[in-house]
């Protein structure tokens, strides 16, 4: 075991120029966790495996423990100086604006939950503005029709096993679409959201659902879901919510080449997501809320197990000051114009230097 965790540490950085071994980045802690546990059980080899079996356990629950507590410190107060902390480097633009947020809520409800009384208690009781739902299939198209009267407008393709995702809002959609799942291709559900009490230049908010394939079944399948996926970005304008299960962790070079080529900001601290049943003590963050620069998360937050293998995760949304203050520089320009900024940041993730993600 330490051998295997050692060669998986070893091949984690290597994932930056090779996709298959960019499964190994996903699982930093645990292997650097798990090579701990290893060392201290061969130092005594009369109690090793009593040490294996209390490191590992241990081990298992530290690291959501953590993780948890280091995103409750970064998002507990929304002030301005506790969110450019958790966005990153200091830039005006991620100050939050004062006025309405956007409240998003997504959901990964898992096909094998059958429990639906439970799912539609939830949404109804979730105090949110907009859901991000994937794999909604068929069997609880039910829902939809109890959730018709809080959330009046729809994308969905819940009647599609193979896409199963919807997007439910509060607020006016005013336009949208719908891209099915393929085979090299992730479902996504496009709606662009009238935010009349934001900054003109903000009012309209393309919201972006999507399940992206899961990199341990196929790794070469999960990075062309991602391309697919920076693609229909940077041929959307304006700013810019993505949401959904990504099946990749923040520590993931996919994970990090999305940002690093959209030019999106995630969420402050990482939420264990994954896995949630049979019990609700997720290990791996896989779901996720990002944004455009022009837009500032205030604060984040996994939600409460539903019977799902993942827990719900929400988000709330604001204009960043700097972009709510500029009204002559339109939040399309800003962000089409950072898809094609060439940064040390792209260099480092193995992106080609002066490639655009179109």
């Amino acid at each position: 075991m330490l051998v295997a965790a050692l060669v998986g540490l070893a091949m984690a950085p290597l994932g930056a120029y090779v996709q298959l071994f960019d499964v190994f980045a996903h699982v930093p802690l645990h292997l650097a966790g798990t090579a701990v546990v290893a060392g201290v059980a061969l130092v005594v080899p009369r109690h090793g495996l009593k040490v294996m079996a209390f490191g590992l356990t241990l081990l298992l629950a530290v690291i959501p423990a953590l993780s948890l507590f280091h995103a409750s410190m970064a998002t507990t107060s929304p002030h301005v100086d506790s969110v450019k902390q958790a966005l990153g480097p200091a830039r005006s633009d991620a100050t939050p604006a004062k006025g309405p947020s956007l409240r998003v809520l997504a959901f990964n409800t898992w096909h094998r939950n059958h429990d639906l009384a439970r799912l539609q208690r939830y949404l109804l009781s979730a105090d949110a503005d907009v859901i991000v739902l994937s794999e909604f299939g068929p069997s609880k198209l039910p829902i939809l029709a109890a959730l018709k009267a809080r959330y009046p407008h729809t994308v969905s393709c819940a009647e599609n096993w193979h896409c199963s995702l919807v997007i439910l809002s509060r607020h006016r959609i005013v336009a949208s679409q719908v891209i099915h799942t393929l085979r090299n291709r992730p479902g996504m559900v496009i709606a662009t959201l009238d935010m009349p009490a934001w900054p003109n230049a903000l009012r309209r908010v393309t919201l972006v659902g999507t399940h992206i394939f899961r990199p341990t079944l196929n790794p070469w399948r999960h990075y062309r879901h991602m391309d697919v996926l920076l693609a229909k970005l940077a041929s959307l304008r304006g700013p810019l919510v993505v949401a959904g299960d990504f099946n990749a962790t923040p520590f993931s070079w996919s994970y990090k080449r999305l940002l690093a080529r959209a030019r999106l900001r995630d969420l402050p601290g990482q939420r264990p997501t994954w896995p949630a049943w049979p019990v609700a003590w997720a290990q791996f963050a896989l779901d996720h809320v990002v944004v455009s620069p022009s837009l500032a998360v205030v604060r984040a937050s996994a939600g409460p197990a539903q019977g799902s293998d993942h827990l719900p995760i929400w988000a709330e949304v604001r204009p960043a000051r700097q972009a709510a203050a500029t009204p002559t520089l339109s939040g399309a320009a800003s962000d089409a114009a950072g898809l094609r900024v060439k940064t040390a940041a792209s260099c480092r993730l193995a992106i080609p230097c002066g490639s655009s993600p179109r």
